[in-house]
């Protein structure tokens, strides 16, 4: 065989295929897929901290960090106030408890964990409306949620070309400049849902 059919990994010392070694781009590594696999898994265990928290503590992880900011009125609304926090969830519970609700495929399953988040979330912080896009990579499922009160989203689309088709309804919804996202990553592999919540300004 010749040599790119087979080589030695630097990690295991298993003589495998040259496939195994190839990244994303189809460029040769020293290590073999799975040694990068456990590489990265080990980093990403190294980075996190040992809270790495049940569903069902969300709305109250929230809470308390909301109350601990400075510079919030009565009801913790701020213009100069962010609130950016970071989670680590448990994945197998929270699937657990969903499955027990509706019977759904694995992709359509992580889709209801991550609505659910949103859910624990909003009733934490008091802040609701967020509208997800989602994105799927190679080895988890990622969906990115807007702040529905975004500026950004009330600009005011074209209207219909037909004249009778117009609608001229009034803006019901305030607006802020929030930049509110809520980015979550499910990553079935290492068991674990990783959320990262930033708000620019607290508004109702």
């Amino acid at each position: 065989m010749s040599n790119q059919e087979n080589r030695t990994c630097k990690g295991c010392h298993v003589r495998q295929s040259y496939e195994n070694f190839l990244n994303d781009k189809g460029v040769a590594l020293k290590k073999c897929l799975h040694c990068r696999d456990k590489l990265k898994i080990a980093r990403l265990s190294a980075e996190q901290s040992d809270a790495i928290i049940n569903y069902s503590d969300i709305t109250e992880t929230i809470y308390y960090h909301l109350i601990s900011l400075n510079d919030t009125n009565e009801l913790y609304e701020g213009e100069n106030v962010e609130l950016n926090l970071d989670l680590d969830i448990e994945l197998s519970s929270f699937l657990d408890f969903i499955s027990e609700k509706d019977d759904l495929n694995k992709e359509n399953l992580e889709i209801e964990v991550s609505n659910h988040v949103i859910t624990l979330i909003s009733e934490g912080d008091g802040i609701h409306g967020f509208i997800g896009i989602k994105i799927k990579k190679k080895d988890s499922l990622h969906i990115l949620y807007y702040c529905n009160c975004q500026i950004e989203l009330g600009k005011r689309q074209v209207k219909h070309p037909i004249l009778d088709k117009q609608r001229d309804t009034s803006t019901y919804l305030e607006r802020y400049h929030c930049e509110g996202t809520i980015n979550i990553e499910i990553l079935s592999k290492l068991d674990l849902i990783k959320v990262k919540y930033s708000h620019k300004m607290l508004h109702p």
